[in-house]
């Protein structure tokens, strides 16, 4: 019984432009990236060959996000929504005090 190779996947250059997004998504011998650019938030996916992912994701520091408290720290009630400027979201994010609401 023969083993089964895999092909080779074909590269990829796509750009489209939404009303309210930029997407683009390049596939190549390097690996795949995909770059998504909002008003909100700005974010970049790299998957090289061997399957390593790198996440990249830019927050306006000036935007209000709404942010979810987990209870870690006493003055945040668990399930409490905070809204946030993008500055104290990247701080509270950091001490793992809770996430960005989706």
């Amino acid at each position: 019984m023969e083993k089964k190779t895999r092909r080779k996947k074909k590269d990829l250059d796509i750009d489209l432009k939404v009303n309210n997004a930029d997407v683009s998504i390049e596939r190549n011998e390097a690996g795949t990236t995909i770059e998504v650019d909002s008003d909100v938030v700005d974010v970049t996916y790299h998957k090289d060959q061997e399957g390593n992912v790198k996440i990249d994701v830019e927050i306006d520091d000036k935007v209000i996000y709404e942010f979810v408290s987990n209870g870690a720290s006493k003055h945040m009630p668990k399930g409490t929504i905070f809204k946030v400027s993008g500055a104290m979201l990247k701080l509270f994010v950091k001490r793992g005090f809770g996430k960005l609401k989706k």
